[in-house]
């Protein structure tokens, strides 16, 4: 294995980095269901939009952990909405294509393998530093 490449996996897996994608998409996201379905189901009603990707689908090198955490929202969506089934509470899951944001630009400013994989599908150019002039397109 090159000294680049070591080093590159090393960045990548730095545990701080999967922690807070893991915080984020998992732990944070099932703490908020916790909190807000019960009082939904109380009700009789309720919706809640979950964030995926359609990287829920397929493995994402590069993006292994972000990949599986948003695979894992999608599963617990898909999960919880048949067991709310005539609760009056429904569940949905977004799965947005690759979008040009800046952590796409992180990626691919410190990952030549990724740019050549994955962010060719993306528009880069933006009209500010959040903000992509195409919303969003799909990988092929």
């Amino acid at each position: 294995m090159q000294a680049s490449t070591t080093r590159a996996v090393s960045a990548r897996w730095r545990r701080p980095h999967r922690q807070e994608i893991i915080r984020l998409n998992i732990a944070t996201a099932t703490d908020m269901l916790a909190h807000f379905l019960p009082p939904m189901v109380k009700h009789g009603r309720g919706r809640v939009l979950n964030v995926a990707s359609t990287s829920s689908f397929v493995p994402v090198p590069f993006m292994a952990t972000y990949a599986a955490s948003k695979a894992y929202l999608l599963s617990l969506t898909e999960s919880l909405s048949e067991e709310l089934l005539g609760s009056g509470v429904t569940m949905t899951a977004l799965c947005p294509g690759v979008t040009a944001t800046p952590m796409m630009d992180t990626i691919s400013s410190g990952n030549p393998r990724f740019v050549k994989l994955i962010a060719p599908r993306c528009p880069t150019s933006r009209t500010s530093p959040t903000q992509a002039t195409t919303p969003a397109c799909t990988a092929r």
